[in-house]
């Protein structure tokens, strides 16, 4: 249903007379008078769905980032809502749109990282598994980066050290296994190059993709619509006869009063946008230095427990 809203959103905006013409945004206002059908029932499956996203974000285990997207989903509800109500709907649906591209790429980017992490994970399970039966040293090492992973903060010095032990301790585990030269061990060895060159592959390309998009969309198009408000909004609606504060007539503009509300509101908005262009550039730089694997501890070999931390991966 996202995809749907998403493609239909593009196709909406790019046969709308306001496509990539700022000051029209702000013509026939308010806009949430004369609706077509499609578009309404669009603007309210893209409420509905951000409304989605914040229960899912709620009850699913909770990420690093767990602030920022509960952050980002309510005031993508807000905006939207208020965009709405105040019938400012053309600007709200250009907001939508160029938020919408980069994502329409990820869901898919992290389907191919899990068709990936499938054959990680076998290929460290069967290794595990070999190096407790031959008691290999590695395993102690590992023992030993896991509890400096759980007593340190994370983030700091020792917890980095401990990662970087972990990942040398599976690293040598792996090896081990492949030393051995056992049927199981070759056949996971060979699954995994195969997921890793297919699916790595085409996850690495999708995921070039979504940062392709992410950057001249949310730090580009986006100030190209706060520009047009700051400076069209109030001008064009003023020349029009439909400024003023009257709700009954239908007028809910009050001149610099409401475009200095949405002003605060997408600052915030654009500055959780930064915070992830943060996140987004150092993934780019660990891509671009093949640190890119998920790790699977091989002490979780007989265990049905989920993958938690990742590692780089072995060149």
């Amino acid at each position: 249903m996202s995809l749907i809203c998403q493609v239909a959103g593009f196709y909406i905006y790019y046969h709308s007379p306001y496509w990539l013409d700022m000051p029209k945004l702000w013509d026939n206002y308010p806009q949430n008078t004369n609706m077509k059908w499609y578009f309404k029932a669009y603007y309210l499956l893209q409420v509905s769905f951000w409304c989605q996203m914040a229960f899912v974000t709620l009850i699913e285990k909770w990420q690093k980032d767990f602030i920022q997207m509960m952050a980002h989903h309510f005031i993508t509800i807000g905006l939207s809502g208020a965009s709405y109500f105040f019938g400012y709907l053309n600007a709200g649906h250009v907001v939508l749109v160029e938020q919408d591209l980069a994502d329409i790429f990820l869901p898919f980017a992290k389907i191919f990282k899990y068709f990936n992490e499938a054959g990680e994970k076998e290929l460290t399970t069967v290794c595990g598994k070999l190096a407790k039966k031959n008691k290999f040293e590695g395993l102690n090492k590992l023992d030993t980066a896991n509890e400096g992973l759980k007593s340190n903060k994370r983030g700091s010095a020792a917890w980095i050290e401990a990662r970087k032990t972990k990942t040398m301790a599976i690293s040598s585990i792996i090896e081990h296994g492949k030393s051995t030269g056992e049927a199981k061990v070759l056949a996971a060895a060979k699954f995994h190059e195969y997921r890793l060159n297919v699916h790595g592959t085409i996850c690495d390309i999708l995921f070039a993709l979504f940062a392709v998009a992410w950057i001249p969309t949310r730090h580009g198009v986006f100030f190209w619509v706060v520009h047009s408000a700051l400076y069209d909004c109030d001008r064009i609606i003023i020349e029009q006869g439909k400024a003023g504060w009257d709700p009954a007539a239908g007028k809910l503009h009050a001149p610099w009063y409401n475009v200095t509300a949405f002003m605060v509101v997408l600052g915030i908005f654009q500055c959780l946008m930064i915070m992830w262009l943060m996140d987004l550039l150092r993934a780019i730089m660990r891509a671009l230095t093949k640190s890119d694997i998920t790790e699977w501890d091989p002490h979780e070999a007989d265990s049905d427990s989920e993958d938690e931390d990742e590692i780089k991966k072995k060149k």
